[in-house]
């Protein structure tokens, strides 16, 4: 059996402390209440570093034994070549921080980072131009020599890094915002769950199916679709967004396409006429995110500038607009230094470089629609915001959620807080979620993606939860019949997963084919979609 002291003390501390347990006075007692506490099976949480001990013990305990790894060539491993090593350290993800660290409990890493020491400063570029920022933090970390190179050249490093990977020009963040930008969780989005329709990225291209009204499959007609059907001539997509009655699509280049209802000119195009084909919004360039829902559509350019076209009913927008406009707040400086946006259907949420999060539209003593700092003193890493209520994940890998209705008085249970069915006007903890790397807020659900599987709560009148039945919930609820999953999106009475295996799963509502199961039947259970 592993010693608990293996465990940085911060992390044990940590642990305690998210468990609401009493810090002793001594290192030792921190130690032995942490022991205490694991064996016992009663925490509700456990950070990345008490998980990965407990695994380290089971692997142990089940006389598994494994390799010597060097950390160096599992920091410049590809991924895709560190899948078999993930399952068999029990990850359903590629981590390779978690990885690292399970092989250090179990005594089998050699921290061979000083062949790092030894490269040449030109080599050395070159080897990062192919690894995360993630990655080169890691590097910094457990390389003691290299540490002194790092505190020196950290800065323009991760720029670089950053500015290649995301799209975002870097050249004025300081270090600490550089180190939030890393942080962030992508805005991945390449599953999105509409309000009846999906939109489904594949190999750079776009299959959508569900209802087709206002042409917003983009398929040049308004049939529905019952399976995932192609997007033709469209390629080289990186991004989806499935709105009520219009679509977004983001291109490599930084170009977006737009169709659907446009009565409100959320498709940007300069008119209020629908479209039911893929068409250019030409007024825009160098675009890195995309989030739309109802109304309203929201692009971030790679300066970090909001750009808003549709209804004004939750932006600042200061006009009707049907050509996108730069975000320009009345009463306060643009909003710039934007790192990801969240579009809403009563309000809007950005986060910024300093993993701030800023909320707009029609929010509570938010007159007239001004942007406003969220009062939270944690630091953000995703936002995700839906029709009356919205979902914050912080750095350290707890979720936060907050909303607010004029319809009714009470929640469905998608703020998870248990019994506490009161709205939140502030974000409050989810108590009962932890090591948490993605969150998706839809109309009355929520989900919450785990180590291991998707958690969710609230609405299930549809079986939108995908628990096998209708049943509302209240406190967060694991989904067992997905294992291993990538990327979750929460819509309007159903939900998308998108596993591991590249396979993607729908459950919940289907009245028009949006799961892409074949028929419109719902499901309770999730089922894998079908491509035609």
């Amino acid at each position: 059996m592993l010693s608990i002291t293996a465990v940085p003390y911060e992390d044990v501390k940590f642990y305690l402390s998210m468990n609401q347990q009493p810090l002793p006075y001594t290192k030792e007692a921190v130690y032995q209440d942490a022991e205490d506490l694991i064996y016992s099976g009663q925490a509700l949480h456990a950070p990345p570093a008490i998980d990965d001990f407990i695994i380290a013990n089971n692997l142990l305990a089940s006389n598994i034994t494994f390799p010597t790894y060097n950390a160096s060539s599992i920091l410049l491993s590809a991924d895709a070549d560190l899948i078999d090593l993930s399952e068999s350290l029990l990850l359903t993800e590629v981590d390779k921080e978690r990885i690292i660290r399970i092989l250090g409990y179990l005594n089998v890493l050699n921290n061979d980072m000083n062949v790092f020491d030894q490269l040449p400063l030109d080599i050395w570029r070159n080897i990062i131009y192919y690894i995360s920022c993630k990655d080169l933090l890691l590097i910094c970390d457990l390389s003691s020599k290299f540490s002194v190179f790092c505190q020196d050249n950290l800065e323009t490093l991760l720029r670089e890094t950053l500015t290649r990977t995301t799209g975002l020009m870097t050249n004025t963040y300081n270090k600490q915002q550089l180190m939030n930008l890393c942080k962030m969780v992508s805005p991945a989005k390449t599953i999105s769950a509409g309000d009846e329709h999906s939109l489904i990225l594949k190999n750079g291209h776009v299959y959508t199916c569900g209802s087709n009204l206002y042409g917003k499959l983009g398929l040049g007609d308004d049939d529905d679709r019952y399976t995932l059907t192609l997007i033709p001539l469209i390629n080289n997509i990186i991004q989806v967004s499935a709105g009520t009655h219009h679509s977004l699509i983001l291109d490599n280049n930084g170009n977006v396409y737009s169709f659907g209802r446009n009565d409100d000119g959320q498709l940007g195009l300069g008119d209020t006429e629908d479209r039911n084909n893929a068409t250019l919004v030409d007024t825009l360039n160098n675009i890195v995110q995309i989030s739309i829902k109802v109304y309203i559509s929201l692009v971030l350019n790679s300066r970090g500038q909001i750009y808003g076209f549709g209804s004004n009913q939750n932006t600042e927008l200061g006009l009707e607009n049907d050509i996108p406009r730069i975000l320009k707040p009345i009463r306060i400086p643009i909003l710039d230094n934007i790192i990801q946006i969240a579009a809403g259907a009563k309000f809007s949420l950005a986060l910024t470089n300093n993993a701030k999060v800023y909320i707009f539209g029609n929010w509570i003593d938010n007159t007239p629609h001004i942007p406003t700092l969220i009062n939270i003193s944690i630091n953000i890493s995703q936002i995700s915001a839906c029709y009356d209520h919205a979902l914050l994940l912080s750095q350290n890998k707890q979720v936060y959620s907050f909303g607010w209705s004029i319809l009714y008085d009470f929640t469905k249970g998608q703020l998870g807080l248990r019994s506490d069915r009161n709205w939140k006007k502030e974000p409050t903890l989810i108590r009962d979620l932890s090591d948490i790397s993605q969150v998706s807020a839809g109309y009355d659900h929520s989900l919450a993606l785990g180590d291991r599987y998707i958690y969710g709560f609230g609405r299930n009148e549809h079986g939108e939860l995908g628990l096998g039945d209708t049943k509302n919930r209240y406190i967060p609820i694991i989904n067992e019949y997905l294992d291993g999953c990538n990327e979750i999106s929460a819509g309007t009475f159903y939900s998308l997963a998108l596993m591991n295996n590249r396979k993607i799963y729908s459950f919940g509502d289907n009245d028009d084919g949006q799961l892409g199961l074949g028929d419109t039947e719902p499901t309770f259970e999730p089922r894998e979609m079908i491509f035609s």
